[in-house]
């Protein structure tokens, strides 16, 4: 097992050596600093984005996806409740899901926009509309598939319907449950920077985004791809230690 571990971050690393080693042969190839900005250059544009707003608006955007995550995994969890006691309610919000799962994110952000008056609400109501599906999607797919066994012998037991499910279902949904929010993670952290950006918020990585694109500065816009990685690596990290203390 120790190997295996050892093994995959060897891995991993070589991975990372193989982006750096594409990045440095496509410079040498189009020879064009500005399209190609020096790892020096690079760094100083990832320390300057915590100077100044910088870091009130990673704070802020980071706050953005968590907040959406709470609604997405709240609104997933009584649906899903729901289905777990009766399954032909799901198909009560199969077409809104479906709606929010196929709908152009830029349309949504534009009506958003009309319809709020503002951009302040977009990020939030957008993820929200992005992560919602996948969470729910999970947790049918992690109903259906419970041990018939455990089904059936629940039956026999005189506890609540309500009791059983938190306390037996639960437990056996969870490594399900935290599958699904840890592929929402990354997809969200996206969705939020791109409304952010389109939004022109007033705080938040979107709106950096915007303003280095707009003098050109790619070091700058390829500290923020860094940076959005490193959010996602802690974020899904945290949840990982969560998840083996939960399951232990």
């Amino acid at each position: 097992m120790k190997n295996f571990i050892s093994n995959k971050y060897i891995y991993v690393v070589t991975g990372i050596i193989l982006i750096v080693l594409l990045y440095l042969i496509l410079a040498a190839s189009i020879n064009n600093e500005v399209l190609f900005p020096s790892f020096t250059d690079i760094g100083k544009a990832f320390i300057n984005l915590f100077s100044g707003d910088g870091t009130i608006s990673i704070l802020v955007t980071v706050g953005r996806l968590l907040l959406s995550l709470f609604i997405s995994f709240a609104i997933s969890s009584g649906i899903s409740i729901l289905y777990y006691f009766f399954r032909p309610s799901i198909y009560i919000f199969k077409p809104l899901l479906f709606i929010f799962k196929v709908s152009p994110i830029i349309a949504v952000v534009l009506y958003i926009q009309v319809l709020t008056k503002g951009s302040y609400l977009a990020p939030y109501l957008v993820t929200t509309m992005v992560m919602t599906p996948i969470l729910v999607e999970a947790n049918v797919t992690a109903i259906d598939n419970l041990d018939k066994d455990v089904l059936q012998s629940l039956k026999l037991e005189n506890r609540s319907g309500i009791a059983k499910f938190f306390k037996v279902i639960v437990p056996m949904l969870a490594p399900y449950i935290i599958m699904s929010i840890l592929q929402s993670i990354s997809l969200g952290l996206k969705v939020v920077i791109m409304v952010e950006y389109f939004c022109y918020v007033e705080y938040g990585i979107g709106t950096m985004l915007y303003s280095y694109l707009n003098v050109v500065d790619i070091a700058g816009i390829l500290s923020i791809i860094i940076l959005t990685v490193l959010i996602s690596l802690i974020l899904e990290t945290i949840i990982h230690i969560y998840k083996k203390k939960f399951i232990k």
